[in-house]
């Protein structure tokens, strides 16, 4: 309802006892009509997980990203705008 087209889980499989897996955010995701992303982050975003949320992005629909507690998303995030251009003073 909101617009998204894509999700993009920051989050690995396992960091949270309960927590859904990629595979059932998938699920979920497809199940609504939406793309589904797995980048996970441990630490520091790394090459592997900048690149998928920078290929998202330059989509420019509109993406949902989550992790925890929204840090790792928040960084991985930057890190591919100021890759794909973003002035570094405003990200």
């Amino acid at each position: 309802a909101l617009g998204v087209t894509t999700v993009v889980s920051n989050r690995p499989d396992g960091e949270d006892p309960g927590q859904p897996t990629a595979a059932e955010v998938a699920e979920a995701a497809r199940a609504a009509g939406v793309a589904f992303v797995h980048a996970p982050v441990s630490g520091f975003p790394d090459e592997a997980a900048i690149h998928a949320v920078g290929e998202v992005l330059a989509k420019g629909e509109s993406v949902l990203m989550f992790c925890r507690s929204g840090t790792r998303s928040a960084m991985t995030w930057a890190l591919a705008m100021r890759r794909a251009g973003a002035d570094a003073e405003a990200l």
